[in-house]
């Protein structure tokens, strides 16, 4: 085995790779920032966050956000229908907190998928892949 040591200040290991990975950062990040900027569209819209609240496997949709008060026995919600303060849009009585505060946040009641289920539906509507539902068992 060859053993050979360097003797004198030279760097160690560690020290070399933490110098090298900071001066590519260095030399990267501000390139990658850059092209971002360029490629992002110029907006005078605020900027906001999106919080996705997926409940799978929760409380029913018509049980909470879409009571279809229009609806016949079989679709709507056995709970009362409530008014919120977004006129026009109404969630059932077991949410009144919620009602209070429609103003602050976006119910999506249009999601629609041709996948198989809600499991592979779910996989689709998330990641945006049309190729994520269920795939025919091969025979």
């Amino acid at each position: 085995m060859n053993s050979q040591q360097c003797h004198g200040p030279g760097v160690g290991r560690r020290e070399l790779l933490r110098t090298g990975l900071v001066g590519f950062s260095g030399l990267t990040l501000p390139g990658l920032f850059q092209a971002r900027a360029e490629t992002a569209p110029e907006s005078d819209d605020e900027q906001t966050a999106v919080i996705l609240v997926w409940l799978r496997g929760g409380c029913s949709h018509l049980d909470t956000w879409d009571p279809k008060p229009g609806a016949t026995d079989a679709y709507r919600s056995p709970y009362q229908p409530i008014s919120t303060n977004v006129p026009g849009t109404q969630l059932t009585e077991l949410m009144p907190k919620m009602a209070a505060i429609s103003d602050k946040y976006n119910i999506l009641r249009s999601i629609a998928h041709d996948a198989g289920g809600h499991p592979s539906g779910s996989l689709r509507v998330l990641s945006g892949d049309p190729d994520r539902g269920d795939k025919p068992k091969p025979i």
